[in-house]
């Protein structure tokens, strides 16, 4: 400011004022209101709207972003263990029949062999163990048996096919549940999903936002708070399930240890309305 005033050849020392916040009845409109009555310049952010160009005041070029945005702290997922969680593609009666369809296998293969050497066990070169536990392995996708016979030519191959379907429908079902386990419970795109899944909303009172809410949607359960970090910390503390807040306050405290302390609250949605400051 001293450069400025150098250059422009004006004195502010002794002719300026730090302007507190409004008071319980008043808006940050009725301070701007003031100021510009008071002073000649007011040097802060507020948003550039109809109803304050139309009352005269003037706005230079944009500085901010006061694009309102909404801010949401997803729930914290469970980060506990589950030891079964890979069971879950299948019901319990699947995989007891998958288990049993692999041993009757591996019993039909041993079997065949069997016939084909005309119950001479020290010709074969498998036995019924092992012949079941290759079936296993053929369940896994690791194919190791060489059937001699024709009859377990027909068995190895209805039996990789079988299993060729299985592990693709446990892939498939695996992905649903991983994606279906990572989607939020609650998708938020615009302010209308807010209102529709009954959601509070934490704002700053008095602001332009204040007013946009009370005038246009005045369903949504709104809760006014006194300053910026009041709005942040009342996702953490639970006050609220979104923050209406600004583009530019949001890329200047996102990364702010206070303001996103565990660093997980998020943009969520679309602008909710443009606008410059």
């Amino acid at each position: 400011m001293d450069e400025i005033a150098r250059r422009a050849k004006f004195e502010y020392r002794n002719s300026y004022g730090v302007i507190d916040s409004p008071g319980e009845n008043q808006t940050w409109g009725d301070v701007l209101s003031w100021s510009i009555d008071t002073y000649d310049l007011n040097g802060d952010w507020y948003l550039r709207t109809v109803e304050r160009l139309n009352d005269g005041i003037l706005f230079p070029e944009k500085w901010y972003d006061g694009s309102l945005i909404m801010i949401r702290k997803p729930a914290e997922k469970n980060g506990s263990f589950d030891w079964d969680r890979w069971l879950l593609p299948f019901t319990d009666g699947v995989w007891w029949l998958i288990i049993a369809t692999t041993i009757i296998s591996g019993l039909v293969f041993y079997a065949i062999e069997c016939i084909g050497y005309e119950g001479d066990r020290s010709e074969m070169e498998i036995t019924a163990g092992r012949s079941v536990f290759e079936q296993f392995l053929n369940m896994t996708g690791q194919y190791i048996s060489e059937p001699s016979q024709p009859g377990n030519c027909i068995v190895a191959f209805s039996t990789c096919f079988l299993f060729l379907i299985i592990l693709a429908t446990y892939t498939a079902n695996m992905t649903s549940f991983l994606v279906i386990e990572n989607t939020p419970d609650v998708v938020i795109n615009e302010i209308q999903d807010v209102i529709k899944n009954d959601l509070s909303l934490c704002l700053m009172r008095g602001t332009a936002a204040d007013t946009l809410m009370t005038e246009r949607y005045d369903m949504a359960r709104i809760v006014p708070k006194e300053s910026i970090l009041d709005s942040y910390v009342g996702l953490d503390n639970g006050d609220c399930d979104v923050a209406l807040t600004t583009i530019g306050t949001w890329q200047s405290k996102k990364l702010d240890i206070v303001h996103n302390k565990d660093c997980r609250k998020e943009w969520v949605g679309r602008e909710v309305q443009n606008l410059d400051a």
